[in-house]
């Protein structure tokens, strides 16, 4: 019920008004990892994935190293971690991150002496609009002015200065590119010209900035690989990160320092892409592995029935259940 205050100002007492919800002991309530559990405590690493497995290794071996583990994306780093200590018990001096933020960490100081700093989704939205004016409503592009006020044209064009940018992709290199349509090449290489010119002009960089600025600092060099970002660091790569563009690069600059791609089961059936970060288990294939080579999967278990593989085919949410 509202209680006396000044006019404006309300305050209210709920207590009284919705039923308490019954009080239990916070030590008597099963975290989400106890319910996980089997009742006698952890699971093991007998079945568990060669990924997790091989971070179990490597927990043994440096047990109170600081080890950052980089990942596509931090819901999936944290993941392996409450793995770890689901089975293995501990995940002690691991830290999980992703490739931006990592190259964020290394690429940080160097940009902050220069005074550059990093744009947010805003600026970078407003840098590309200014970009897109100056090239759709100048002199030389007349006939496409039409099209400066258009939202498809616009989103177009920023994804594709932002996808180029990423790729290592320059605007001088762009301009002479053997396009189809020579017009819509000219637009794309001036707009990515205006957009990195105002990046320059107002001291800021974007994700493709610090990719590259990060594998500048991870450069060979013995100062550096003493005193630099990741001294005192293991860092190790889980399989199927992205490689390609200036993120490949700055994820190879980590292999040169010593980074550690992570064991993943085999994939039976499949070519693994070139462009992923990859190692495959030395332990061999379990079931899992043949998802798309299925004649080939080890015969099951007949008293396990956890170790039964079906598949079958879907074609509706409501029929998956």
């Amino acid at each position: 019920m509202a209680t006396g205050r000044q006019e404006g100002q309300f305050s209210f007492d709920l207590e009284g008004e919705l039923p308490r919800a019954p009080t239990r002991d916070r030590a008597d309530a099963p975290s989400r990892d106890q319910v996980d559990l089997p009742p006698g405590g952890l699971s093991g690493l007998a079945d568990a994935s060669a990924l997790v497995r091989s971070l179990s290794r490597i927990s043994t071996r440096h047990p109170l190293d600081r080890k950052v583990i980089v990942c596509r994306t931090g819901g999936e780093g944290r993941e392996l971690l409450r793995q770890l200590a689901l089975r293995a018990g501990s995940w002690v001096g691991f830290e999980a991150t992703t490739t931006r933020t990592l190259a964020i960490a290394v690429a940080g100081p160097a940009l902050a002496a220069r005074a550059i700093r990093l744009t947010d989704a805003f600026d970078q939205e407003g840098l590309l609009d200014e970009a897109i004016d100056e090239v759709l409503l100048g002199d030389g592009e007349d006939e496409h002015a039409r099209l400066a006020c258009g939202v498809g044209m616009r989103r177009a064009l920023a994804r594709a200065v932002t996808t180029l940018r990423l790729a290592g992709v320059r605007a001088r290199k762009l301009a002479d590119a053997p396009l189809a349509d020579p017009a819509k090449a000219r637009i794309l290489s001036r707009v990515l010209a205006a957009y990195e010119d105002r990046l320059r002009q107002r001291g800021l960089t974007d994700t493709a900035g610090v990719y590259r600025a990060a594998a500048w600092v991870l450069r060979p060099d013995e100062e550096a690989d003493r005193a630099g970002p990741l001294a005192g660091q293991r860092v190790y790569l889980a399989p199927g990160i992205e490689r390609r563009g200036l993120a490949g690069r700055f994820l190879s600059a980590l292999g040169r320092r010593g980074a550690e791609v992570l064991e993943a089961d085999p994939v039976r059936g499949l070519v693994v892409p070139g462009s992923v970060v990859w190692r495959a288990a030395r332990e061999g294939a379990g079931r899992l592995s043949h998802l798309h080579d299925v004649e080939e999967a080890p015969p099951a278990d007949s008293t396990d029935p956890g170790a039964t593989l079906d598949i079958f085919v879907a074609n509706s949410v409501e029929a998956e259940l």
